[in-house]
């Protein structure tokens, strides 16, 4: 009777240690099921979050088109007078704009902080038969100095005639008829920066515009003691230009007025600033 119980117990042991085995690989296998079934779920989830749908165009990049900005214009009838840039920040144009072709007036260098200021500065005027010719002048500060171009409105566009510059308001200059020729010239006191005086003439002669100087009228000796020792200034009243000049004798300035006999003076070819 013991022999049996020692038997029964033995083939209990086995089949327990061999449920035992065949439940561990059961849940082995499982694990690795398991294991295997997460990673190719995670490669799939790669894999549609990287490939675009079919429909799916890449995106393109958008290209900025640069809109000029004007701070400034005026507009006639005509034509078009602006100030306009050409790279933000860095260059502006002043330009004369008539049925959509463009002549460039001038060129300026400034920074957003100085364009504005410089555009509130700029002074537009019409004027009519200066020299024969119909057109504006455009005045501008800078450094304290007003500087103005004359400017002739012509069938081919636009054209230079003048300049003047002086520390006023606006231009001191005027339009009269010099020489009894029938055509206003124009005569412009100008003032250097270092406050050096002068009257500048401009004339149109044939298809050349030239300008005079009102110290060439004088006809004595000064003593030239560096800037200031003489300088002129045109008196529409008196319609004389009137030249001062130092004299070391007196220990101070001579004045005389001398009429506008231009002949008598050197011309010179005029060309745009």
């Amino acid at each position: 009777m013991k022999k049996v119980c020692v038997i029964a117990g033995i083939l209990l042991l086995g089949l327990y240690t061999g449920c035992g085995q065949a439940a561990n690989e059961n849940t082995e296998d499982n694990n690795l099921e398991s294991e295997q079934g997460n990673e190719i779920q995670e490669t799939d989830l790669a894999i549609e979050s990287t490939a675009p749908a079919e429909d799916q165009k890449p995106e393109e990049t958008e290209k900025k088109v640069f809109e000029p900005q004007i701070y400034w214009s005026v507009e006639t009838e005509e034509y078009q007078v602006c100030l306009r840039d050409l790279e933000p920040g860095e260059t502006q144009q002043l330009l004369f704009i008539r049925d959509d072709e463009e002549f460039l007036l001038n060129t300026f260098y400034y920074d957003f902080q100085e364009i504005k200021r410089f555009a509130e500065s700029l002074i537009y005027n019409p004027f009519e038969d200066i020299m024969g010719c119909d057109g504006f002048y455009i005045g501008y500060v800078n450094i304290g100095q007003l500087l103005t171009t004359y400017y002739a409105v012509e069938e081919e566009g636009v054209m230079a005639l003048a300049n003047s510059w002086c520390f006023s308001e606006k231009p001191n200059d005027y339009i009269l008829d010099t020489d009894g020729d029938g055509v206003r010239e124009l005569v412009c006191n100008v003032v250097w920066g270092d406050g050096y005086e002068d009257v500048v003439i401009y004339d149109y002669e044939g298809e050349q515009i030239r300008y005079c100087n009102g110290t060439d009228l004088l006809d004595e000796e000064y003593d030239n003691t560096g800037i200031g020792s003489q300088g002129a200034v045109y008196l529409p009243k008196k319609n004389v230009i009137q030249i001062y000049f130092w004299k070391s004798e007196l220990g101070d300035y001579v004045v005389k007025d001398y009429k506008l006999n231009l002949e008598e003076v050197e011309w010179y070819p005029y060309s745009p600033n």
